[in-house]
């Protein structure tokens, strides 16, 4: 079994000779009702029809589309044909109803992370984490709103004998994460985190603190306090197994010259495997933490963690079938995506763990043929293909319906779907800026029915079918897989 030496993602890159995007032709859209004779625009919401031209007599809304005078239709695409203005600078509507992407050059042999941080005069802010050929590596900043080729703000040099990892944007900060650092004045290693912050020239960057007494972490992710200074930082280093500790730590205390005490969150019981875990990230909406553990050779050792649960304990979350071979996870609304690898180390699918739960336990399924890098938000999984690593699928995080296939010139590196608006992701040494589609599953009154893909107040799940035995009952209720 190939383990790999980086703990938290895999970090590959390849150089880039062009990094133009071909796109396939599926489309998300949305029909109208009856024609009630008035007219409006493809990009406004009104009354239905059955066709219609972006400006003209209405219909199904499908931007450009032929039809009849009739009533209004819903917009594919709200707002998309409006250009820029929607879609970002250098960017446009497409033919699908889709804005195009928008690239810019980090100017570095590679890309290994992107991650979005909030706030600046363009709503954002696209940090990277790049990594030159004599193996210098660099935090780069851009406003979300950057132009084709718009050079970075500034960037931050990093001296960093490990290879670590941005770890989480707040409030204009961004966090990094050394590896194997010498921090603390000790002669041993240390876990260290950098906080920097945002501003009109770049980053400004705090001094490197020490955590507690592991040499490197493992998994780490913020979770939002009711104030930027109340954000807290959880993690996991690595110690000794089986006992293992959450911890977390202020992003206020991280900012204070000086030692900064850490706060033990809870103990938990982890496999024989000092690599563990492999990913973390928390739930924006409850805050809980989410994270899991690789297991070794033994696939009943692996886990999948959440952070708080029932008394404030971590517990080991029980699925069926279990999660083999677990490398790093995403949270979503009603499903918790576990990467795995292949029984050789080499990528394997996507697991959908459901929140839903039958009792104890919670279904567990493949998600279609995509891995990692990726990434999830409350209506989408953003995954690369099995297949093909040069390609990224957008895929109903619910139904699993594929609604968007991007495809770069090389192999992607990184996925960040945290912003509200605009999906990130780098390949070779660029990072790409994408507008999301509308929800597939908008807030509607008394729900749309189950079937539809869309999990209402009402149901359990719904995964767009009427299949018994695949974790989603027909009448959208939580259910244990049908055994083989």
């Amino acid at each position: 079994m190939r383990r790999a030496s980086l703990p938290f993602f895999a970090l590959s890159y390849c150089a880039i000779s062009g990094c133009g995007l071909l796109f396939d032709t599926d489309a998300l859209r949305s029909a109208g009702g009856a024609g009630d004779g008035t007219g409006a625009t493809a990009t406004t919401a009104s009354s239905g029809g059955n066709g219609g031209a972006p400006t003209g007599a209405g219909g199904a809304g499908v931007p450009g589309g032929a039809g009849t005078d009739g009533g209004g239709g819903a917009g594919a695409v709200p707002g998309c044909e409006a250009g820029e203005a929607y879609c970002g600078p250098d960017s446009y509507c497409d033919a699908d109803g889709f804005c195009t992407v928008v690239s810019a050059s980090a100017e570095s042999a590679g890309v290994l992370s992107v991650l979005f941080v909030e706030g600046g005069a363009s709503g954002g802010y696209a940090v990277a984490q790049t990594w030159d050929a004599g193996s210098n590596g660099a935090l780069s900043t851009w406003p979300l709103g950057f132009s084709l080729d718009a050079p970075p703000m500034a960037f931050f040099a990093m001296n960093d004998p490990g290879i670590g990892f941005i770890v989480a944007g707040g409030a204009n900060h961004v966090y990094y994460a050394g590896q194997a650092q010498n921090c603390d004045g000790d002669p041993g290693n240390d876990s260290c985190v950098s906080v920097c912050r945002i501003n009109a020239r770049g980053l400004d960057c705090f001094t490197s603190v020490p955590l507690s007494n592991g040499s490197q972490l493992n998994g780490a992710a913020m979770v939002r306090g009711s104030l930027p200074g109340e954000d807290r930082l959880y993690f996991v280093e690595s110690n000794e197994p089986p006992n293992e500790q959450l911890w977390r730590i202020s992003r206020e205390c991280l900012e204070v010259p000086g030692p900064c005490p850490v706060e033990l969150a809870t103990n938990y019981n982890a496999p024989n495997d000092i690599l563990d875990p492999l990913g973390m990230d928390s739930d924006p909406l409850d805050g809980s933490v989410w994270w899991n553990t690789w297991g070794g050779n033994n696939l009943t050792g692996a886990c999948v963690y959440q952070y708080p649960t029932i008394g404030d304990v971590a517990q080991c979350v029980q699925t069926v079938p279990a999660i083999a071979y677990p490398n790093r996870l995403a949270v979503s609304t009603n499903s918790v995506f576990v990467g795995t690898l292949g029984t050789v180390g080499d990528a394997g699918p996507i697991q959908r763990l459901q929140r839903c739960m039958v009792g104890s336990q919670h279904p567990v399924t493949q998600f279609g043929n995509v891995t990692w890098p990726a990434d999830a938000d409350g209506h989408f999984l953003y995954a690369t293909s099995l297949a093909k690593a040069n390609e990224l699928q957008v895929l109903n995080a619910n139904s699993g319906a594929l609604v968007k296939t991007l495809v770069t010139n090389v192999d992607i590196t990184s996925v960040d779907a945290s912003s509200p608006e605009f999906l990130l992701f780098a390949a070779g040494d660029r990072i790409f800026r994408w507008r999301k589609p509308p929800a597939p599953c908008p807030s509607r009154p008394g729900g749309g029915g189950c079937g539809d893909g869309c999990v209402d107040d009402q149901e359990a799940c719904d995964d767009g079918n009427g299949i018994e035995g695949d974790g989603c009952s027909p009448s959208c209720d939580c259910e244990l897989l049908q055994q083989p």
